[in-house]
């Protein structure tokens, strides 16, 4: 058994669950009814108009490989957020985009998928109206001699930086 992969306009009039294996969005889930994932994966880069609600053992990850994953609602991570890297091509990295509202909680888990990070390399991996909340675990990629994640944008515009460590 494969992944459940969702094409085209898929209209729901009921509450979707992701319990179990992974549900891969590739076009649309209309009509605003909520999403919950508490122990499966939600992939994808499609567009979800309802709220989704990522649960303890559930997993969110956009794309494809690298992708964008559009929310047009509420967005709630308890669970696990895996978003990949790469500066091979530019900057580039998973994206969840359209969020009104983001409540961070559970674990950022990213990735890289390219060649190593440098000094100054910024990706945004949320883009939302508002942001909440704080992850409670970050694993973020190893970095080369003095160099440092900063997650500080996260709540203002849902972007982490590698930046140069000072000698002081």
């Amino acid at each position: 058994n494969g992944p459940v992969e969702l094409w085209a306009t898929n209209t729901i009039d009921g509450p979707t669950f992701v319990s179990n294996g992974v549900v891969v969005v590739s076009g649309s889930m209309s009509g605003g009814s909520p999403v919950t994932v508490y122990g499966g994966i939600l992939s994808g880069s499609g567009r979800l108009d309802g709220p989704v609600t990522v649960q303890a053992g559930g997993m969110l990850s956009p794309g494809n490989g690298i992708g964008t994953m559009t929310v047009n609602n509420t967005l709630l991570l308890a669970g696990t957020a895996l978003m990949q890297l790469n500066r091979t091509n530019g900057l580039m990295s998973d994206q969840v985009n359209g969020i009104a509202t983001l409540f961070y909680g559970g674990n950022l888990l990213v990735t890289n998928c390219g060649p190593a990070l440098e000094a100054g390399d910024t990706f945004t991996l949320f883009i939302a109206t508002n942001y909440t909340g704080a992850f409670a675990v970050m694993s973020l990629p190893a970095l080369g001699p003095d160099l440092g994640w900063d997650p500080s944008q996260l709540s203002v515009n849902g972007s982490i930086r590698v930046a140069a460590n000072s000698l002081t």
